[in-house]
């Protein structure tokens, strides 16, 4: 009896620890940050990021990330591998738009570039409306390291409800930290190939 009282105890503990963790979580920010080097000049990596019709070589978000895949197959999603992006405003720098949609109704979000300063920096909003969070801020920093180029990636913003699955497989640091950390790999590979006089300047 008294075991029994002990455990019901410890148990309502728990949930109301819980609770509270949830709704700290909910109300809370999150800011995520990494970075990396790659071989090769500012003024070859900073066309990449500040004209947007030059992130689909390399940006994160042009393919489905793996934890979220895993999400979706979870969830039984049936997935269009097709996506859909346009463009806005000025070409590059300050004002620049893009939006995309793809994989059925279920991959959606537009971006646009706040603030540029010539190879040193981007700032910019970001929204993935679907799978739904609320606008986040990005910047990333260039900064020259002899032949080649330190670049760090960061983004803060409000944290959303999210679906019990996305919690499971994935923390914030731990999803948006892989997605920087296939940017740079994409990065990396795009500035290796040499590519980079094929895209718009």
């Amino acid at each position: 009896m008294i075991t029994g009282i002990i455990y019901a105890l410890v148990a309502l503990g728990l949930l109301i620890r819980l609770i509270s963790w949830a709704r700290a979580y909910r109300r809370g920010g999150f800011q995520v940050e990494r970075s990396a080097r790659v071989d090769a000049k500012v003024e070859d990596v900073f066309p990449l990021l500040n004209n947007l019709a030059n992130w689909y070589v390399w940006s994160p978000w042009e393919t489905i990330s793996p934890s979220l895949k895993k999400v979706y197959e979870i969830q039984n999603i049936n997935l269009d591998l097709n996506i859909v992006t346009t463009y806005g405003g000025p070409a590059l720098g300050v004002g620049a738009k893009s939006s995309w949609s793809g994989y059925g109704s279920s991959w959606k979000g537009d971006m646009e570039i706040l603030e540029s300063e010539f190879q040193r920096r981007i700032k910019f909003k970001i929204n993935f409306k679907e799978p739904s969070r609320p606008n986040n801020i990005g910047e990333i920093h260039l900064e020259p390291d002899g032949a080649g180029t330190l670049i760090s990636w960061k983004m803060h913003g409000k944290r959303n409800p999210i679906p019990v699955t996305w919690w499971i497989y994935s923390s914030m640091d731990t999803q948006l930290g892989d997605d920087f950390e296939r940017g740079f790999g994409n990065l990396k590979a795009v500035l290796k190939a040499n590519i980079n006089s094929q895209l718009e300047s």
